[in-house]
């Protein structure tokens, strides 16, 4: 099979990356922000699955399970980092709403480019991404006595989006 490649020919190009300021979140928050993520991911991976092809070598049933690969990857995943450390990793609505989920988080990561990446389209090549780091580390208690600078807050986002382009190569393997 050959390898796969999405070179961008954007019509219009969107790129942002900001900072997030203290919030407070509930489990239902978590899972609205989930879908929202999850369905432009979902809609970015039916533009490229739309681009698949038939390779010569291919039967139509590898054809068709290459395809089922391809519409699996694009799903968006989700690691959440408890107080004590422990990283749990997962995706879809099942998994923001499990009891897998610690009850005092740390960090929580949402990222579109982890599926695609697992059938080789790597997140420089990828036209249409999107992170979300929320950070609920408290931090270290100060001396109130001394000059101090505001606590630390790592919390951001960012998305890239390129409306636009095209596949190389003899398909997308």
């Amino acid at each position: 099979m050959s390898e796969t490649r999405l070179s961008a020919t954007p019509t219009r190009t969107f790129t942002t990356t900001a900072s997030i300021n203290a919030c407070r979140l509930r489990r239902e928050d978590l899972l609205r922000l989930y879908r929202i993520i999850n369905e432009r991911q979902i809609e970015y991976g039916q533009l490229v699955v739309r681009l698949l092809s038939q390779l010569p070598e291919e039967s139509p049933r590898q054809f068709h399970e290459r395809v089922a690969r391809f519409v699996d990857s694009f799903v968006t995943t989700v690691n959440v980092t408890g107080a004590n450390g422990e990283v749990v990793t997962g995706s879809g609505e099942s998994f923001i709403t499990s009891d897998n989920i610690p009850t005092d988080i740390r960090t929580i990561f949402y990222t579109t480019m982890e599926g695609p990446n697992t059938i080789g389209i790597t997140p420089q090549r990828l036209t249409s991404k999107a992170t979300l780091l929320l950070d609920f580390s408290r931090p270290v208690l100060r001396d109130f006595s001394k000059i101090t600078v505001e606590a630390a807050n790592s919390s951001n986002f960012s998305i890239v989006e390129r409306n636009g382009f095209a596949v190389g190569g003899s398909g997308i393997a």
